[in-house]
């Protein structure tokens, strides 16, 4: 009997080993690998990430608790910053273009549509660049409101890109620099935003500072009427000497004007005000016809 009792113990002790065993291998292999004998047994052929690299510090934004506010847009403009620092001015431009149509509401947008805008600005208004420009040579029986008018454009942006002060008489040969102006104007009244695009590019944000309107304007496109520069509210034409110093207008088919924000006016006149520099800027940029969204 005694023997009995000492093989029956001597089972159940063995039973008890291979049980654990069985427990630690299941753990090793499937929550956290145990090393020892285990690695032995079923080696560990999970990708062991490198320390300090972009792909352990992606994981870990992954698995933390805070993944489901993980904003993509910010990564991207992390990349953005890194290419603008080293000097590729194209590869930043691709990731900003990415945040403002991929991640358009990514905490990084602003920033990415403010930098992304003063670049192209850079190249817009001067003859550094030519993309979309047009190297005009003036011919017989040419006139200046003809040319800008054949070419989408207008006389104070051919004016502020060839660097003019004034214009004299026209002869054959002489040479300008033209810009179609082909830019959509898109209004985002909760936002405070309004934006130019052309071709379905991101061109330039400019921030609302007061919508002084009576109701919402209903969401839909229209387009720029016409545009205006006065002194003293008297009106200046584009060919005038005073032109540059004359405050600017630019009024929307749908009785909108688009203005400058002056905070010393108590009665501000109805319509969307911008800083002056603004203004001015998008002044430049587009002529009587163009397209109007309100979104």
């Amino acid at each position: 009997m005694k023997i009995l009792t000492f093989i029956k113990l001597i089972a159940g002790v063995l039973v008890l080993a291979v049980l654990g065993f069985t427990t630690m291998l299941a753990y090793h292999v499937a929550v956290e690998p145990l090393g020892g004998v285990f690695e032995k047994i079923v080696p560990d052929t999970r990708p062991v990430l490198a320390t300090g690299t972009e792909d352990e510090d992606f994981m870990r934004q992954l698995e933390s608790t805070d993944t489901q506010d993980f904003d993509p847009g910010e990564r991207v403009f992390q990349r953005a910053h890194e290419a603008i620092v080293l000097g590729r001015i194209d590869e930043a431009r691709e990731k900003l273009g990415t945040i403002i149509h991929v991640y358009p509401t990514s905490s990084a947008a602003p920033q990415a549509r403010r930098i992304l805008g003063e670049m192209n600005l850079d190249g817009l208004l001067t003859t550094a660049s030519m993309d979309g420009k047009i190297d005009y040579t003036v011919v017989s029986g040419d006139a200046l409101l003809s040319i800008v008018a054949r070419n989408r454009t207008t006389i104070e942006n051919l004016r502020h890109i060839n660097g003019l002060t004034g214009f004299g008489i026209l002869r054959p040969g002489d040479r300008f620099v033209l810009m179609p102006l082909d830019f959509r104007i898109v209004i985002t009244p909760s936002r405070q935003s309004l934006a130019l695009w052309r071709e379905g590019e991101f061109i330039r944000e400019y921030p609302i500072v007061e919508f002084n309107h009576t109701g919402a304007p209903a969401r839909g496109t229209t387009r720029i009427e016409s545009k205006s520069a006065t002194i003293g509210g008297r009106r200046v034409q584009a060919l005038s000497d005073r032109y540059t110093e004359a405050e600017k207008s630019i009024h929307l088919a749908n009785g909108i004007t688009i203005r400058t924000y002056d905070e010393e006016d108590e009665e501000r006149p109805r319509g969307i005000h911008l800083r002056r520099i603004d203004v001015e800027e998008l002044n430049l940029l587009v002529r009587a016809g163009n397209e109007v969204e309100f979104r």
